[in-house]
């Protein structure tokens, strides 16, 4: 049986607002968030002890696609209207058999179970190892919730001005508060090279697709995800033009209800579309793929390589990061870098820390992150010196995660795909804001004919401001 890390579940109940938004457009940051992110968690990892009755065989996706048992599980007696239960109690030597959210004790196989080393025992073993992979997923959301609650309370009173829960709305926009929730989220998975997966489909989503709710028809996550692509900034995704699919769950979220209610809502609301989706796979047909076939074949979960999902080591500073990033977009801040002499007043420029992020380079690179009123930039930004000094985030250090996004994005056109070359881990965008690079000569030209910033960011470079 597989490592597993230590995560405790929390199962909160919140009322539903009421007006609902589709979770089809969150997807890819769902992909984003655990397909993609590539940060470490040092906490230990407990030893899961084999059943006692299981064979000495290698348990690796190797041993499973060698004795082809896609081919065994597709086709198995009755397995198009099989449940999970149904099938643990037909077999030679039945016994009870119940999986889902919150089951561990009842997802096992008793001690006075004979089930013998053969293919039954693969698919059981199998199974019992997708429980404990989907209980962890749902416990790592959970923590991330309860950690946002507190980290997005002290961003939203510390950078938003005059902060009042019941007037202050729609600081932080919906797609941000799915960022806060699902980013921190380490995806784990099968870490074997062996694991046959001809369709690219990452672990995680192979363990929960279809996501549904009790009011909606399920939705093929595999499906939307191909067809769904996120915007390149959170500005261009109120008018992006890509059609999303119809028949998908639905995640209650008012736009004028406080952040931290709607922030409170969604996490209980993902966390209940998990556990259903887990559950209707649970009860569908085994050989179907709405069943636990599309979750376990190709030995997706078989072999001592799986990584459970967990929050990253480093989950609040992620949160904090895109809380900053959310709360400045909705200033209208940009990114301006500029040829200038700034290395001759660098006393200037360091008297006006507190209400001011900027960073001279040592060529007079001077970096600023300003806001934009019409054809005006602000350089004074609201507790400035918080960003800076409490949350440790320097101005050098914001335009470089900026730029990184950016040229992410500009590369493969949409965040979820890019993959390191070497295989490992790739960290997601945490900080987006426009970049307005004036260093161009032609735009220099027109900014020394007296053109504003503002203008040349919006007009020649083409800036969502």
């Amino acid at each position: 049986m597989p490592t597993f890390s230590r995560l405790a579940s929390s199962n909160a109940q919140l009322p539903k607002g009421p007006r609902l938004s589709s979770l089809a457009r969150t997807l890819v940051l769902m992909s984003a968030a655990m397909g993609l992110i590539g940060l470490t968690d040092a906490a230990s990892t407990p030893q899961i002890d084999q059943p006692k009755n299981s064979h000495s065989s290698p348990l690796t996706p190797q041993h499973w696609q060698e004795i082809n048992l896609d081919e065994y599980l597709r086709t198995y007696p009755n397995g198009n209207v099989l449940s999970l239960s149904d099938y643990a109690e037909q077999l030679p030597h039945p016994f009870p058999l119940h999986c889902g959210i919150g089951k561990f004790k009842d997802c096992q196989i008793p001690s006075y179970a004979s089930l013998r080393e053969g293919p039954d025992w693969w698919i059981v073993t199998s199974t019992i190892n997708w429980n404990y992979y989907t209980n962890f997923l749902a416990s790592a959301l959970s923590h991330s919730a309860q950690l946002a609650k507190n980290v997005l309370h002290h961003v939203l009173h510390d950078l938003v001005y005059e902060y009042n829960p019941e007037t202050s709305l729609r600081v932080i926009t919906e797609m941000d508060l799915f960022r806060i929730l699902l980013f921190p989220v380490e995806h784990g998975g099968n870490r074997d090279p062996t694991v046959s997966d001809r369709t690219h489909i990452p672990d995680w989503m192979a363990a929960i697709s279809p996501l549904a709710t009790n009011n909606n028809p399920p939705m093929d996550l595999v499906q939307t995800h191909d067809k769904v692509k996120s915007a390149r900034s959170q500005r261009q995704s109120a008018s992006s033009s890509g059609a999303s699919p119809t028949d998908v769950p639905m995640i209650v979220y008012n736009s004028n209800h406080p952040v931290e209610t709607n922030l409170r809502q969604l996490s209980t609301q993902l966390q209940q579309i998990l556990a259903q989706s887990v559950e209707n796979k649970v009860n569908s047909p085994i050989s179907l793929d709405a069943g636990i076939y599309s979750a376990i074949s190709g030995g997706r979960f078989v072999g001592p390589s799986i990584q459970t999902p967990r929050l990253a080591s480093n989950a609040d500073d992620i949160q904090r990061l895109i809380g900053v990033s959310a709360i400045l977009n909705h200033q209208n801040a940009m990114i301006v870098i500029r040829k200038s002499s700034c290395s001759l007043y660098r006393k200037e420029m360091k008297d006006n820390e507190e209400t001011r992020l900027q960073f001279c380079a040592s060529d007079s690179t001077l970096i600023e992150i300003v806001n934009v009123k019409e054809n005006t930039i602000v350089k004074d930004i609201y507790n400035a010196h918080l960003i800076n000094n409490k949350y440790g985030f320097k101005t050098s250090f914001l335009a470089s995660e900026a730029l990184r996004c950016q040229q992410a994005n500009q590369k493969t056109g949409h965040p979820q795909e890019p993959k390191n070359d070497d295989d490992s881990p790739f960290d997601v965008c945490t900080f987006e804001l426009p970049i307005c690079n004036l260093q161009d000569e032609y735009l220099e030209g027109l900014l020394t004919g007296g053109k504003s910033i503002a203008r040349i960011c919006r007009e020649d470079v083409g800036l969502p401001i």
